[in-house]
């Protein structure tokens, strides 16, 4: 998740590091990692990089709730366990052990799942997105499609295809 989060994308054993994997422990997790790697510093750097200039001129945080992007929508109001990444990034973690599935509160405007590129949503309201299917390497993360601040980075979905089909072979 700290790929798509305002935070530095790190992996340590903490105070249990029989449980905790490490991105040497096998090939599948080295190249797991690889893969989020290449998202978080060839896709989503700049964007990044332009949010933490936000903060630090304008105080708005990187990693929000609906609430400050949508303040005038109810749901959103309500909803605690999906986060936006400045104006354009939704997330919608799986918080629970084992859980793969998850319904999913897109507020109105046109959405891209980043992983599947599937085009969600309406102009007139938002919309639920039921059972939404989360496996593990494939998080829940929407690109907000119509809405683009000038101070921000759109994603460059032709290299993000190149990555993700590199990954893949």
């Amino acid at each position: 998740m700290n790929t798509f989060s305002d935070m530095v994308m790190r992996t340590h054993p903490g105070l249990q590091p029989s449980k905790m994997y490490q991105v040497y422990d096998s090939d599948d997790i080295s190249q797991f990692f690889a893969r989020f790697v290449h998202i978080h510093s060839k896709i989503l750097k700049d964007y990044k990089l332009q949010l933490m200039k936000d903060l630090q001129e304008d105080g708005v945080p990187p990693t929000r709730s609906l609430l400050l992007e949508f303040p005038e929508d109810q749901v959103a109001r309500g909803i605690v366990d999906q986060f936006m990444l400045g104006s354009q990034i939704l997330m919608a973690p799986i918080l629970e052990e084992g859980q793969t599935r998850r319904d999913v509160y897109l507020p109105s405007g046109m959405w891209r799942s980043f992983f599947s590129r599937e085009i969600l949503g309406g102009q007139n309201g938002g919309v639920w997105l039921k059972d939404q299917e989360a496996p593990i390497g494939t998080p829940l993360v929407f690109v907000r499609l119509d809405h683009h601040s000038s101070s921000e980075s759109p994603i460059d979905w032709a290299k993000l295809d190149a990555i993700l089909q590199n990954q893949m072979n």
